[in-house]
């Protein structure tokens, strides 16, 4: 059955708008509000359905909580037709909704509803930005057709209420909005923590067991396989943290460490975590570590990785098959910072866009959420990051040649040590041979790239044509690729003495298999660290210091075995004296027998989450035991899977001598132990 269009207009609308604003002054709730407004449209223009959609200018999005009655639903001011009239800031009358051009039913027909025809009506600012739009729409079983003479009765009706409810809903918004978000933030920062504590628990366990068949492995496969599952552990707890970060960039409380640290041995860890996926992409895959920059800063390397990784996931997930991807990080002398860039040949960006996507929740387009997945907030954590860094983002795209995203991070008075001074005459004595194919070019133009900033004169790197070069040429070492493998002629060269490095583009073939001598696998994104090793025998990573004159006593207290067992293992590795204890409880009891005895605990390592008494508590009762009896002040170390400031400061407040948190290093272990030890 076809509906007829009931007129509604002079008094009568009148008396409609006068009612519609009574309601409104009565309520206090935005929701009702909105209600009430987008029942007034409906009646006004006897049309079939209407929506507000609300401009977020911190999102750069529209947003309504009726559509879905309650449930707040995003979408995007770039698409559809909604999208021109945001952009056009001008009314929009549309007769047949689904044959305009600019039609995208996820923008404009959200519902998927059947409708006839729309009108799109912006309500601007003073300063004519966008507040609100109001989307009105008759369905196909309506005789009468929305048109432009309905836009001078919407005109009438927004003279009149607009005033009235852009008071309401502001004031009303900065009550309620104010105060719900606080709540969910706090609810949602909570939770987060509770699972991420629940997480780091097992990681705890899983990392720091593969920690230890790592010190003992001596095949260099199975180290390989073991390193590889430790990363992919690194990168499972730095997404947890980012759950955590993302709650605190809600609270304006992100923060920056500042520790000492070698960015070598840093950023080297970053390649290999995403080694087995650009292989799966079919998409080849460089990094470039300058060997040359200080051995030792001070600053957040953490953050600084977080933004890297994201900057690679974008570059893999927008890069096809064949295409490639390039980790650059050098050393700038006259600037005195470190250089970060992440280059792909993938998609691209639009110039257009490329401001946009720094946005929370954009992308370059809406269809590319379709395609590739992502919510668009990776971007916008990044900006954020790298602000805090005293730094900026760089951008370099073209649509279908690929981007570049780059950042410098000064270093000015935080270099510890200056970089690694290589052997001169050593060097004076290599002569480097390299055997690749054409299709290898890129890994033979950064081994050079390696090689002379190692020092060592372009005289001294030579490409080779064939494997009986080598012989005639006298060369000490030989990089080549699984393409120009020739055992035949590899075997007698290392009789020889020779050096024979492999680059190897799947980590889980040995391409060395049935040869003997002095010859290793480099993955194809290798870094300084097993490159030095492979050339000149020493590697630029810190080892762990010697403990071997350490002598102490340790109580570990945990609830779960699997932790208790790794730390054991752990210290009594380290000559250390350990005791356990699965409670509070339990803990007090241990600590007080043995203080008595006048065999007093040195360090108590103590877990925070235990049934009955958590670790805080049991501490502060520790402590209350120490003052009491006059013993010698045992140092805490608080384990725990929780990271938030107001943890470490509840521990730190209750008797906490240091906090870490799950999962635990060995060498934080091994740290805390020389630290709290070394001066007794």
């Amino acid at each position: 059955m076809r509906i007829f269009k009931k007129e509604i207009s002079g008094d009568a609308l009148l008396a409609l708008i006068s009612d519609s604003i009574k309601k409104i002054n009565i309520n206090t709730d935005i929701f009702k509000i909105t209600k009430i407004i987008e029942e007034l449209y409906i009646d006004a223009l006897s049309a079939d359905w209407c929506t507000i959609w609300f401009y977020d200018s911190d999102m750069g999005t529209l947003h309504s909580d009726t559509v879905l009655d309650g449930k707040r639903t995003t979408i995007d001011t770039k698409e559809g037709i909604i999208g021109k009239c945001y952009q056009d800031k001008e009314p929009i009358v549309v007769s047949i909704l689904d044959r305009d051009k600019l039609y995208d039913k996820s923008v404009d027909n959200i519902n998927q509803l059947d409708f006839k025809g729309t009108i799109y009506y912006p309500i601007l600012s003073e300063n004519r930005k966008i507040k609100y739009i109001i989307q009105i729409s008759n369905s196909l079983k309506a005789f009468h057709q929305l048109c432009k003479e309905d836009l001078e009765k919407l005109d009438l009706i927004n003279s009149k209420i607009t005033p009235v409810v852009r008071k309401l809903l502001e004031d009303n918004a900065k009550t309620s909005n104010h105060v719900s978000k606080d709540n969910n933030i706090q609810s949602s920062s909570d939770f987060l923590a509770e699972v991420a504590h629940e997480i780091r628990t097992p990681m705890n366990a899983i990392m720091g067991f593969l920690e230890l068949l790592q010190l003992d492995e001596t095949n260099e496969e199975k180290k390989q396989y073991i390193d590889t599952a430790l990363k992919s552990g690194t990168m499972m707890v730095a997404l947890i943290n980012d759950l955590l970060d993302f709650s605190k960039i809600e609270k304006g409380k992100m923060e920056l460490e500042s520790i000492e640290y070698n960015p070598i041995e840093e950023f080297s860890a970053i390649g290999p975590l995403f080694a087995s996926r650009m292989k799966k992409s079919g998409i080849k895959f460089h990094t470039f570590i300058d060997p040359k920059m200080p051995a030792k800063i001070k600053g957040d390397p953490y953050r600084i990785k977080q933004v890297l990784t994201n900057f690679i996931g974008n570059a893999i997930k927008f890069t096809p098959k064949n295409g490639r991807v390039e980790l650059d990080i050098i050393y700038n002398k006259k600037t005195n910072s470190l250089d970060f860039s992440v280059e792909d040949t993938g998609v691209g960006i639009s110039k257009e866009r490329q401001n946009d996507i720094f946005l929370p929740y954009q992308q370059e387009k809406r269809s590319t959420t379709r395609e590739f997945g992502g919510t668009g907030l990776g971007l916008s954590i990044c900006v954020r990051l790298v602000e805090m860094l005293n730094a900026e983002i760089g951008l370099e795209s073209e649509v279908g040649k690929g981007s570049k995203f780059s950042f410098s991070v000064p270093l000015e008075g935080n270099i510890i040590k200056t970089a690694i001074n290589y052997d001169k005459k050593f060097q004076e004595k290599l002569k480097i041979g390299l055997i690749f194919k054409d299709s290898c070019s890129l890994t033979f133009k950064m081994i050079n790239r390696y090689l002379s900033s190692f020092g060592i004169s372009d005289d001294r790197i030579i490409p080779l044509a064939n494997w009986k070069e080598s012989k005639k040429l006298d060369i000490t070492h030989i990089f080549c690729g699984k393409e120009t493998l020739d055992k035949d002629a590899m075997q007698p060269l290392l009789d020889e003495g020779r050096q024979i490095i492999i680059m190897k583009d799947d980590m889980f073939v040995n391409y060395k298999k049935g040869l003997s001598g002095s010859v290793s696998e480099l993955p194809c994104s290798f870094d300084p660290i097993i490159l030095s090793k492979a050339i000149f025998g020493i590697s630029l990573s810190k080892k762990m210091d010697s403990l071997d004159e350490i002598s102490g006593k340790i109580l570990i207290v945990d609830d779960n075995p699997i932790n208790v067992q790794f730390l054991n293992a752990v210290l009594t590795r380290m000559g250390l004296e350990t005791k356990t204890a699965d409670s509070g409880k339990s803990a007090i009891e241990v600590y007080h027998t043995e203080a008595k005895n006048g065999k007093p605990f040195d360090i108590i390592f103590m877990d925070e989450r235990m049934p009955h008494m958590s670790g805080i508590e049991t501490i502060k009762e520790i402590l209350q035991i120490e003052k009491q009896e006059g013993y010698k002040h045992c140092k805490l170390v608080g384990l725990t899977g929780d990271s938030t400031a107001k943890y470490i400061m509840k521990a730190k407040e209750a008797g906490v001598d240091k906090t870490i948190t799950k999962p635990i290093e060995v060498k934080e272990v091994a740290s805390i132990v020389k630290e709290y030890l070394l001066d007794l």
